[in-house]
């Protein structure tokens, strides 16, 4: 996990001295069992103090038969940002209270289930973060959970 956070760092890096602004880009971070987690994002090569990150989680049932997704609560899906010590600096799901009912959803093959958009803020209101890359973690809120990989945000107040 180090090792892939420190490449797409050097990526990021690489973009941001370069002068390139890649619109739009969409992360396929994780799977399981036939799933596949993305992350549909823009990627900026430096985020100031106040910017907020639009960001669109959804996941692809990528395999041959339907799949029936098992849920716990009312969230289907969660986003973290972790620094570069894996240390979780804001979570989309604090502070939000949940329905704690059952869910089934069936995804058949292709089928794609889409959360509401999220904006992340960079930093949250009140906390002050040290410049530096941050993480986007997505998580997948099934039974069998996914989580992601990073998806770099390099933060320069």
């Amino acid at each position: 996990m180090t090792l892939l956070r420190s490449l797409a760092t050097l990526l990021l890096l690489v973009l941001a001295t370069a002068g390139c602004r890649v619109q739009r880009q969409v992360y396929e971070t994780g799977s399981g069992d036939g799933l596949i987690l993305r992350l549909h994002t823009p990627v900026f090569e430096v985020t100031k103090a106040g910017t907020e990150v639009p960001v669109q989680l959804s996941v692809t049932n990528a395999g041959e038969t339907s799949r029936t997704l098992s849920f716990s609560s009312s969230k289907r899906f969660d986003l973290r940002v972790e620094d570069a010590e894996g240390n979780v600096r804001w979570a989309h799901s604090d502070g939000r209270f949940y329905l704690m009912v059952m869910q089934e959803r069936r995804l058949n093959p292709g089928e794609t289930l889409e959360a509401e958009p999220i904006r992340v803020p960079f930093p949250p209101a009140f906390e002050d973060w040290e410049a530096g890359t941050y993480y986007l973690i997505p998580v997948l809120e099934e039974k069998a959970k996914i989580v992601g990989g990073p998806v770099p945000i390099l933060y320069i107040p």
